[in-house]
């Protein structure tokens, strides 16, 4: 297994020795003055990209240490447009390391947040950090995969509440949490129950005892038709009309519905036979965002699911 992971290893690491263009970009985040930027997976780094597709920056390369990536998932961007990631590592001496790293838009590493530090033998249940959300007060929500829990962070990344972490089907149980978003305006929060293929809803509620949620709704169910999920993986929210838009990943589409769950409409990318839905974001101007991971590109739909342009990143 350690084999295959150095050659795994060293076949990205060649990749990222050619940085033309993305490479699985598995997420990306929109700043207020139109620039992006995307989980370059296959490179990784962070690239920091016009909102015609010009490389302005990049952060992060290949490695283990604390400016570095490894296997990187997700972005957020707060708002002095610092650049969270989530991050995981596993050593040759089997000591696998997590976090959420923080970039400034200098390029500069910031810190971590939530590092865990795992052995093959410690039998403790593994994070795998994996989705991201920041909120209007800077508060960072991480997924945390492995053990079908969330864990939020206040603005100076200090652990200020962990929520759910129950393997099951009943309301706040999951199996495959990956991805969550938050609606600053509503005060809701909705999680992507992947192998449940539901969504759930739930009212944020803070008091002087700390940050909870209450389950409020689930839509979806497996299968095909419109309001149903095959592994449904990334969400973001538009704070503006409260419009929930979800990546359904294995029916190679984005689903859009309103916040009572009622489905909306479907969105594809024009003109390829296939993409892959791997990171997602709505701007201020309603406009959706799309890590497509297949194609190495990200698409921009405008407000009514018409496609507005395919940013192909030009180093």
């Amino acid at each position: 297994m350690r084999l295959c992971l150095v050659f795994g290893m060293l076949f990205l690491a060649a990749c990222a020795a050619q940085p033309i263009g993305l490479l699985r970009p598995n997420g990306v985040a929109v700043a207020p003055d139109g620039t992006l930027y995307v989980m370059d997976f296959g490179h990784y780094r962070i690239a920091h990209v016009s909102a015609s597709g010009t490389l302005l920056s990049e952060m992060g390369g290949f490695g283990a240490g604390p400016a570095q990536l490894l296997y990187g998932w997700d972005i957020a961007l707060d708002a002095n447009q610092n650049a969270y990631v989530c991050n995981q590592v596993k050593n040759d001496n089997g000591l696998q390391h997590e976090s959420v790293k923080v970039f400034a838009t200098d390029g500069r590493f910031v810190r971590e947040i939530g590092s865990q530090d795992y052995t093959e033998d410690d039998g403790l249940p593994r994070d795998y950090c994996y989705g991201l959300e920041v909120d209007q007060r800077d508060w960072v929500y991480m997924t945390a995969y492995g053990g079908n829990r969330v864990k939020v962070f206040d603005a100076e990344g200090q652990l200020h509440a962990t929520w759910f972490g129950e393997i099951g089907t009943a309301d706040g149980q999951f199996n495959g949490l990956n991805d969550i978003a938050v609606d600053d305006q509503r005060q809701l929060v909705y999680v992507t129950d992947a192998q449940n293929s539901r969504v759930q809803q739930f009212d944020l509620i803070e008091t002087a005892a700390g940050l909870t949620v209450t389950h409020r709704l689930s839509f979806g169910s497996y299968g095909r038709a419109p309001g149903e999920f095959a592994y449904l993986q990334n969400i973001a929210v538009d704070d503006t009309t409260g419009s929930i838009y979800v990546g359904d990943v294995a029916n190679r589409r984005v689903q859009i519905f309103d916040a009572t769950g009622r489905f909306l409409r479907l969105i594809v990318a024009p003109g390829v036979p296939d993409w892959q839905v791997m990171g997602l974001t709505v701007d201020a101007s309603g406009r959706l965002y799309v890590a497509d991971a297949l194609n190495h590109v990200v698409w921009v739909f405008n407000s009514g699911g018409a496609v507005e342009k395919r940013i192909e990143l030009t180093p």
